[in-house]
């Protein structure tokens, strides 16, 4: 197993298939922006980052289902946040350890001082994935 964080990811999928003649399997990176389109062209997963893992396994459940259209509809709830999240790696890496302080899993979400901050518009969909998660049981 292996993960591609090439993006788009779809070239070097196909190529790890064809020279392991399938035998070698290919995890979407890039917090997961490209998984569905990535799953078509024979991906096996996702590694994504551990602040909404929950949702990405939510996602996972619906593919395992064999319900694309689900799988896709639950993508449409959170790869919006992840794209705009992962434009900058520092901001993901600080967005991720706020959504972990605010769940509860860390106690600070200080580290150290980030190289970059994020706005008023990123601060809103920081505040809506939070207000998702805390809505929802994402077991089925």
């Amino acid at each position: 197993m292996i993960k591609c964080e090439a993006n788009p990811p779809f070239d070097s999928i196909a190529r790890v298939r064809e020279i392991s003649d399938g035998k070698v399997g290919t995890l979407i990176g890039w917090g997961g922006i490209a998984w569905g389109a990535g799953t078509a062209a024979g991906a096996v997963g996702v590694q994504p980052g551990s602040a909404v893992v929950d949702l990405y396994k939510w996602a996972q459940r619906a593919l395992d289902r064999g319900d694309v259209a689900e799988f896709d509809k639950r993508l449409a709830t959170f790869i919006p946040w992840i794209t705009l999240w992962i434009a900058n790696v520092e901001l993901l890496v600080a967005i991720e350890k706020e959504i972990l302080f605010r769940r509860g899993v860390i106690a600070t979400s200080y580290c150290r001082r980030p190289t970059t901050g994020w706005d008023a518009s990123l601060e809103k969909t920081i505040d809506d994935a939070m207000a998702f998660i805390n809505s929802g049981d994402f077991s089925g």
